[in-house]
């Protein structure tokens, strides 16, 4: 049951995620997937009987402004306009849900963990995943060159998921989605070095102090 509800939220997810960025510019879809880690203070609590301590909130909260920051760094309407658009972006909304189910699907992936081994339940959750989303994908383009990314993509998405289901069977769910998102803050910095875009340093130096708050005095159970 756990695993079948995995797995049909996580392509709902997916399909939600690409209809989004399908519809709507990618500054103010991007945005809200930086408030999953909020939704999982919530969502752990109800699930799994995860309490985050006060100084561990702190610590998500500083992450998720920081990512926020980080994202919202091209949109020159102002910094509430990804909040405005919700009433009149699709995708904005539509990325929105996809952060709450992923809040959900995070805490059934450590379900599945425990219930079985991280790389029992990365092995079945990729292989659903991406026969189901795969077969779709490879129907409608047949080129060497896109079947040769898929495998690369698969292969590295894998491996990301493996990791991430032995961090959340050691500690609580919000404090490894909060650490997950710092990959905003590297995508940045690898932007800066390979492409010179000028990056958000704010943004940054805040997601690394809530990092920084969270693995010294929060990740604790």
């Amino acid at each position: 049951m756990v695993y079948i509800s995995d797995l049909v939220l996580n392509i709902i997810s997916l399909w939600l995620y690409f209809k989004s960025i399908s519809v709507s510019p990618l500054s103010l879809c991007l945005p809200m997937l930086s408030f999953s880690p909020v939704f999982l203070i919530l969502t752990s609590r109800v699930m799994l009987r995860e309490k985050v301590s006060t100084v561990g909130i702190i610590g998500i909260l500083m992450v998720v402004v920081g990512s926020y920051i980080l994202n919202i760094s091209k949109v020159k309407e102002g910094v509430f306009e990804p909040f405005k658009s919700l009433v009149y972006e699709k995708g904005t909304r539509y990325m929105l849900l996809v952060s709450f189910i992923w809040s959900i699907t995070a805490n059934l992936d450590k379900c599945g963990v425990l219930m079985s081994s991280p790389l029992v339940w990365t092995f079945l959750m990729s292989f659903g995943i991406g026969f189901m989303g795969g077969t779709m994908l490879l129907l409608k383009n047949k080129t060497p060159t896109f079947k040769r990314s898929m495998i690369f993509v698969s292969v590295a998405d894998s491996l990301s998921a493996l990791f991430q289901m032995i961090a959340i069977s050691l500690i609580y769910v919000p404090y490894v989605i909060s650490i997950k998102r710092l990959s905003i803050m590297f995508s940045s910095v690898m932007g800066y070095l390979i492409f010179k875009e000028k990056p958000n340093f704010l943004g940054i130096l805040i997601m690394l102090l809530g990092a920084t708050i969270i693995l010294l005095t929060g990740a604790s159970p």
